[in-house]
């Protein structure tokens, strides 16, 4: 990096831009700022998990949420589903395809047709997860309940 109140781009693109002496502070760190790599430098290293890593990620989209609560019923078709939700058919198979590589489906030939179906085992991880968080807001909301109640007693009073 240049020096303090000088130019950081130069020729065609410089906007005229310069930088002042800075630093950053943090409770473990300080350091000059020319001693940190721009955020650019990170956002390559620091990808998005990809879909197909773990049912959490899977049913992040909408829309695989939605061929699941369809598949809750009982098992169904790549035509069936599309005909409840309005996706095409090469989405829906490829929502199916990402579900089906996490686990949370499974698929069975019958015929020229291949059938869908939950697994729910695999939501199994999602349900504990979600677990803590049931109790704590079950928790709150009593207490909640609670409180309302006694307000109401006082305002007979």
């Amino acid at each position: 990096m240049g020096q303090p109140g000088q130019s950081l781009l130069t020729g065609p693109e410089s906007t005229g831009l310069t930088y002042s002496y800075m630093r950053i502070y943090s409770p473990l760190v300080t350091r000059n700022i020319e001693d940190v790599s721009p955020i650019s430098d990170f956002e390559s290293a620091m990808a998005r998990a990809a879909t197909t890593t773990d049912a959490f990620n899977a049913v992040a989209e909408p829309r695989r949420r939605e061929i699941l609560d369809l598949l809750s019923d009982g098992e169904r078709s790549v035509n069936e589903i599309v005909a409840e939700i309005p996706v095409s058919q090469p989405q829906v198979s490829k929502h199916l395809k990402v579900l089906k590589e996490v686990g949370l489906v499974r698929s069975r030939t019958a015929g020229r047709q291949r059938l869908y179906r939950v697994d729910p085992l695999a939501l199994k991880p999602i349900g504990d997860w979600l677990k803590d968080y049931e109790l704590m807001w079950d928790e709150r909301l009593n207490r909640l309940d609670g409180y309302l109640h006694e307000m109401q007693r006082k305002e007979r009073e």
